[in-house]
């Protein structure tokens, strides 16, 4: 569709590509829901998934689990952060603002233009400026693993914060009376369903039996011999006028 809507363009058939356009905007925008309704569709799989474990287990463990998590992506950011700092370590006097990575970088992109400007072409500004750089390109390779991090790290102390409430939101830990009828339910459902699908197996058989008797006799045999006397009556006719009779 692409293809053939830019062949369109360039050959300015506006009334012909109109109808194309219309319909490609309309599947991207199902795309979009699509994709949307598949992330969606995760989250709550994945909050399923954790309430019945809450049901099941109670938070304590989920929380355990949480922190060591919690704790060992803290680790990773926390090196990757030293790695920055050492990267940064002979410029970082002269950067505005080095407050997080993301001020870091763009006081390092501020600087590399500083530098670009001055037009003395000092050993001292071309080292620094080599530095600079050497650490943009480090930065690169950092940024990805230190977002994920960061992002990891705000999902797990959300989670923590959100254990107690969610396992409250679904009534608590499953009680052994609660399992119990719980249990008794599923058995019920599952004979329930064979019983009722023997008896709907009975009654069709049993209309279907019904249906063939009405088929056969719901026509009275005062009225079949009446049809048959008017159609001997006719027969006669026939034959009379052939002079049979």
């Amino acid at each position: 569709m692409k293809t053939q809507i830019d062949y369109l363009n360039e050959k300015k058939k506006t009334k012909e590509v109109k109808p194309l356009q219309h319909a490609e905007n309309k599947i991207k925008d199902l795309e979009c829901k699509i994709k949307d309704c598949r992330a969606l569709l995760k989250e709550k799989q994945a909050e399923l998934e954790l309430k019945l474990i809450l049901k099941r287990f109670g938070a304590e463990d989920e929380k355990e689990e949480s922190k060591k998590l919690l704790t060992a992506t803290t680790i990773e950011i926390e090196k990757l952060e030293e790695n920055i700092e050492s990267l940064i370590a002979d410029f970082k006097s002269d950067l505005k603002d080095t407050k997080d990575f993301a001020a870091i970088k763009k006081s390092v992109t501020d600087l590399e233009k500083e530098l670009k400007k001055d037009k003395n072409n000092e050993a001292a500004t071309l080292l620094k400026l080599a530095k600079l750089l050497e650490a943009q390109k480090q930065f690169k390779e950092i940024k990805k693993a230190y977002n994920s991090r960061l992002k990891d790290q705000e999902i797990l102390n959300a989670k923590l914060k959100s254990l107690d409430k969610l396992l409250a939101d679904i009534g608590g830990i499953i009680t052994e009376s609660e399992s119990q009828k719980l249990i008794l339910k599923k058995h019920f459902d599952i004979i329930n369903n064979q019983l009722q699908r023997y008896l709907n197996a009975e009654k069709r058989a049993l209309i279907a039996a019904y249906e063939n008797l009405y088929d056969k006799y719901f026509i009275s045999a005062h009225a079949i011999e009446a049809k048959r006397n008017e159609t001997m009556k006719e027969l006669n006719d026939i034959l009379t006028q052939l002079n049979y009779l």
